[in-house]
């Protein structure tokens, strides 16, 4: 068996878990018939969202409808929402908002194999042992905190945040592993 057969093993073992916990939250978001938003960020986001694939326009940066009657700006960020907005977008046209609530809201359940490839590699990075690196992969997939990040009706910016960190980790290790041919000379 090679390396990279191992450690493909090693991501497809802790996606089916991760993927797995997180759909196990599904009962807070699908009620049987339709897809709602699993808390109140997630409802704003898909608000948001929504309107953006509906209308064609970009992400509301003034929304009319909160603090009422003056309306606010958002302090939210519009990347997470834009990217959002263009993946609901691919799988369009939707009759109505539930139909797009079907692939807005199994997003995040459908990132989770992306966060377990990047501790996959990070764990190779590191050149763990493979004993430890599937137990790092596996806690790490196991982990409720990590998994209800992931879980449908989920659509906060947490687990794109998650994603960001772990992927810069990555990079880093990558970047200092490289030794100072990488680094400016003198610095």
């Amino acid at each position: 068996m090679t390396p990279l057969f191992r450690w493909t093993l090693l991501w497809i073992a802790g996606s089916i878990l991760m993927v797995t916990a997180a759909l196990a939250m599904v009962t807070g978001s699908f009620d049987g018939h339709e897809y709602l938003p699993g808390h109140a960020d997630a409802f704003y986001h898909a608000r948001r969202i929504l309107d953006a694939v509906f209308s064609s326009h970009p992400v509301l940066q003034f929304d009319d409808r909160i603090h009422v009657p003056e309306g606010s700006w958002l302090t939210w960020p519009w990347g997470f929402d834009t990217v959002l907005a263009w993946i609901t977008n691919a799988f369009g046209p939707y009759a109505d908002r539930a139909a797009a609530n079907r692939i807005l809201l199994n997003i995040p359940p459908a990132a989770a194999p992306i966060a377990v490839a990047l501790v996959v590699n990070i764990a190779r990075q590191l050149r763990l042992p493979m004993l430890l690196a599937v137990l790092l992969v596996l806690a790490f997939a196991a982990l409720p905190t990590v998994h209800a990040q992931f879980a449908v009706g989920y659509v906060d910016h947490h687990f794109a945040e998650l994603l960001w960190v772990l992927g810069t980790l990555s990079a880093g290790i990558w970047f200092f592993a490289s030794g100072p041919s990488a680094v400016a000379p003198g610095v």
